[in-house]
């Protein structure tokens, strides 16, 4: 929706903005909770752990795999255990009508509507309330667990000391992968 070259450049600038900085962004959350994971001394009983994720994951994990991967899955458990505490610490929640304006505000966006009238949201309501009910709830869980875990990283960020560095692209990508 541009009518110049000025225009287009300009469009084209905002859309690699938006992008580097919602990718900042997701960086910056890897790095708390990477950092967190590596400094907060959690103990784990491991081999207990080791046997636990067998068992419940039956038929899909075997023992060779999960100690294999069983970094992963320890650094999972202590993110899982810490965010927990800021989530008990912080008193944080997620509402229903924060779950059904998230899935309202998705729908909208497949169909390219991102600033839909008033009207046209609620008539959406059902379709959304359906998609949350699918699966025994499921898509309800994961929005639910989503909003919390945005909610914590969101919590955290208002706790550590962030210095802003100017990169290049080039050196953000190495940063980030």
């Amino acid at each position: 929706a541009v009518s110049s070259q000025e225009g287009f450049d300009a469009k084209v600038r905002e859309t690699m903005q938006q992008n580097y900085d919602r990718e900042s962004d997701g960086a910056l959350n890897n790095a708390i909770v990477e950092k967190l994971v590596n400094q907060l001394d959690i103990k784990l009983p491991a081999e207990f752990f080791k046997k636990w994720l067998v068992r419940t994951n039956a038929g899909k994990l075997t023992a060779e795999q999960v100690e294999d991967h069983y970094s992963d899955y320890e650094k999972e458990l202590k993110w899982s255990l810490i965010r927990n505490k800021v989530v008990e610490k912080a008193d944080l929640k997620v509402s229903n009508d924060e779950i059904m304006d998230r899935t309202l505000d998705k729908i909208m966006g497949q169909f390219n509507m991102p600033n839909m009238p008033d009207e046209m949201r609620e008539s959406m309501r059902s379709y959304a309330d359906s998609f949350l009910k699918q699966e025994n709830g499921k898509n309800y869980v994961s929005e639910y667990e989503a909003i919390l875990a945005e909610k914590v990283l969101e919590n955290l960020r208002g706790k550590v000391v962030v210095t802003n560095k100017p990169v290049t692209a080039e050196e953000f990508r190495t940063l980030h992968s």
